[in-house]
Parts: structure tokens; C-alpha cells; sequence
């Protein structure tokens, strides 16, 4: 059990490619690294022809840039899974059930698919928000968080801080 130990504000959407060529253009970031053709998908790179998609195929150092250039942080884990799960430990961000499906998540699985290639829309699915408002904390695109990755618990912050210690 983690006990959160400050006040945080988190992003409704994703951030869009609209917003983060706006970060680009204004040089306080790098344009987005290409994604592995194997990966389902493709970067959303035109704020022209996307610009309401979430900005996929970034580096960590890449969505911290972003967060600094507009006054913001990225997330603790635990801080973005509160924002994901809510307090009720709910098994989904829409609670307990129904399982996922695609009125509520952009996903591809073993059984079907709902993606189409790309990244949803980031007012899509309004469905599978989480308890907090956050929208596509499952399914659509990947999100970073400030700690680095660990194997295990052991040993990780009981406050909620990005857990920083022994990363590589």
C-alpha cells in the first residue's frame, strides 16, 4: 500500500501532436524518434492532419522536455496509477467490468482488434475513463512515468515519490 503524500494534478488526455509540434516549433523539444515498423503504431507526427491523437514514438527525455516546457512534471507510478485505478482498487479504469472492449479501449488483443494502425482520437472511448476523468489509461497509446523501471516492489517509495534509486 502506497499513501500519496502531495496534492498532484494529472492531464485528462494525452498530450496531442498538435501541443507537442508546438514544443518543437518552439525548440524547447526534439521531434519524435521513429517507432519499430513491428510495433502496431505508426508516429503521429503531423499536427496538420492529426492534431487531436496523442503523440506517440517519444523518449522519456523526450516527455520530460514537453512537462518542463509547459510548467508541468511527469507522474509518479503511483500517481499515474491512482489517476488509472481511483482508490477502490478497480480492476480497469472504468471499474470492476465489463471487460474491455472497444467502446471502452483502443486496443489490439489475441481476440480482435479495435485499433485501425493509429493512435484514437484523444476525446475517443469517453466510456473507459477513469474514475479521476483521465481518458486511454488503458489501451491507445504508452505513457511515461518519472521513476525508472525495477523489477519488483522492494523496497519502492510508500509516499508516492518516483521511486529513482538504483536505476541504470
Amino acid at each position: 500500500r502506497v499513501t500519496l503524500d502531495r496534492d498532484y494534478w494529472i492531464g485528462a488526455y494525452e498530450v496531442s501532436v498538435e501541443a507537442y509540434g508546438s514544443c518543437v516549433r518552439g525548440e524547447a523539444c526534439t521531434a519524435p524518434s521513429a517507432i519499430d515498423t513491428d510495433d502496431l503504431f505508426i508516429p503521429c507526427t503531423s499536427p496538420e492532419s492529426h492534431p487531436r491523437h496523442p503523440q506517440n514514438g517519444l523518449t522519456w527525455a523526450q516527455a520530460r522536455a514537453f512537462c518542463d516546457s509547459v510548467g508541468a512534471r511527469l507522474p509518479s507510478e503511483a500517481e499515474w496509477e491512482y489517476a488509472a485505478r481511483g482508490s477502490d482498487d478497480r480492476l480497469f479504469p472504468w471499474g470492476g467490468g465489463p471487460q474491455p472492449s472497444c467502446e471502452r479501449v483502443h486496443y489490439e488483443s489475441a481476440g480482435g482488434a479495435c485499433a485501425i494502425g493509429a493512435p484514437a482520437p484523444l476525446d475517443s472511448h469517453p466510456l473507459g475513463a477513469s474514475a479521476t476523468g483521465a481518458m486511454h489509461m488503458a489501451g491507445n497509446v504508452a505513457e511515461w512515468v518519472e521513476d525508472c523501471d525495477h523489477t519488483g516492489y522492494t523496497d519502492a517509495p510508500l509516499t508516492g515519490a518516483p521511486w529513482t534509486a538504483d536505476c541504470d
